[in-house]
C-alpha cells in the first residue's frame, strides 16, 4: 500500500480518524474472509467476549492469546446453561490476537500497511495485536464507547488502529461511530494490571459525554480502511440485521523511544517482542 497524502495526514490529525477508500483489493478481502471463517469453524470458543463488565469476564484464554490464535464467543450465542444456541461458526465474536504473526495470509496483508504508519510519523511501528471481528447477524454485540489507548497504553501515547472492512458495513449491521477531534481529550480510563498475579481491571474517571449529534457514523465499503487514533472515542451498535459485518483490525504502537506499559493486559517476553510491521510483509 502507498503512504498517505499530505491532505490525508492533515485530516487524520484534525479528526483523529481517516477512511482510506479501496485500500484492500476484493481479492485480498476474500482471502481474509476465507481465513476468518476457517478459524471460526475450527477453533473451539470457550470464553465470551463482551465490552459489558469486561474486567470481570476477562479469563485465562484471553490473557494467554497474546501469543496465539483464540476464538471468543458472542454473549447472546449461549443459553442460560452456557450451551451454544447456534452452530459454532455463527457464534464467534472475534478471533485474536497474534494472527499477524501466525497466519501467513494475515501476516502478509498486515505487512503491506507499513508505509501508512510512516506517513503519520511513526519511526519504528510495531504490531501488538490483530483480530477478526465478526459482528454476527442478530446477535452481534454492541461495542460501547471507548478509546483504544485505554487497553494499549504507551508513554508517550502512540496506539493506532487499522480497521479493514471485509464486507460492506452500514448503520443496519453495526458500522463504526466516532467523535471527530476527541483524540484531544485525555484518556480517562486504563485497563491495567495493578498487582502481580491479578487480572486487569478498568479504573479511572468516567468517559467524557458527547451528545448524539457529535458522533459521526462511518459506513464503509468492502476493502475500505479506517485509521483510528488511540485516543479517539468510538463505538459500534449491536447487529440486529440478517448480515454479518466481518472486519480485520490490528493495532500498532511506536517502539522507538516509547515505553510499553508493564501494566497492560497484553505482554510479551523479551525473547518474543512485538514485531515490526515491516518484518511481516513476506508472510513467513
Amino acid at each position: 500500500m502507498v503512504g498517505l497524502s499530505e491532505e490525508q495526514v492533515e485530516q487524520f490529525q484534525r479528526d483523529g480518524f481517516l477512511i482510506v477508500r479501496g485500500c484492500a483489493s476484493l481479492e485480498e478481502t476474500k482471502r481474509l474472509r476465507d481465513v476468518a471463517w476457517k478459524y471460526a469453524s475450527e477453533l473451539e470458543g470457550s470464553e465470551v467476549f463482551t465490552t459489558n463488565d469486561q474486567s470481570r469476564k476477562t479469563g485465562d484464554k484471553f490473557m494467554d492469546s497474546a501469543y496465539g490464535i483464540a476464538s471468543f464467543l458472542e454473549e447472546e450465542a449461549l443459553d442460560e446453561s452456557g450451551n451454544l444456541t447456534r452452530p459454532l461458526k455463527d457464534s464467534v465474536n472475534k478471533i485474536g490476537h497474534a494472527l499477524h504473526e501466525l497466519d501467513p495470509d494475515v501476516r502478509r496483508f498486515t505487512g503491506r500497511c507499513g508505509d501508512i504508519a510512516t506517513s503519520l510519523g511513526l519511526k519504528e511501528p510495531a504490531v501488538v495485536q490483530s483480530m477478526f471481528i465478526f459482528k454476527q447477524p442478530r446477535i452481534g454485540g454492541e461495542v460501547r464507547a471507548h478509546r483504544d489507548s485505554t487497553f494499549l497504553w504507551t508513554d508517550p501515547p502512540s496506539c493506532m488502529a487499522y480497521w479493514i472492512a471485509l464486507e460492506d458495513t452500514t448503520t443496519e449491521n453495526g458500522c463504526l461511530y466516532a467523535v471527530p477531534g476527541s483524540h484531544h481529550d485525555p484518556v480517562e480510563l486504563r485497563f491495567a494490571v495493578t498487582e502481580t498475579g491479578q487480572k486487569p481491571a478498568i479504573s479511572g474517571q468516567p468517559l467524557r459525554k458527547y451528545d448524539e449529534a457529535s458522533w459521526a457514523s462511518l459506513p464503509m465499503n468492502e476493502g475500505d480502511l479506517i485509521l483510528i487514533h488511540g485516543a479517539v472515542l468510538h463505538r459500534s451498535a449491536a447487529n440486529r440485521s440478517q448480515r454479518t459485518r466481518l472486519a480485520y483490525t490490528f493495532h500498532i504502537i511506536e517502539s522507538k523511544d516509547c515505553l510499553w506499559s508493564p501494566q497492560n493486559w497484553l505482554q510479551r517476553s523479551p525473547e518474543s517482542p512485538f514485531p515490526s510491521i515491516f518484518d511481516l510483509a513476506d508472510g513467513t
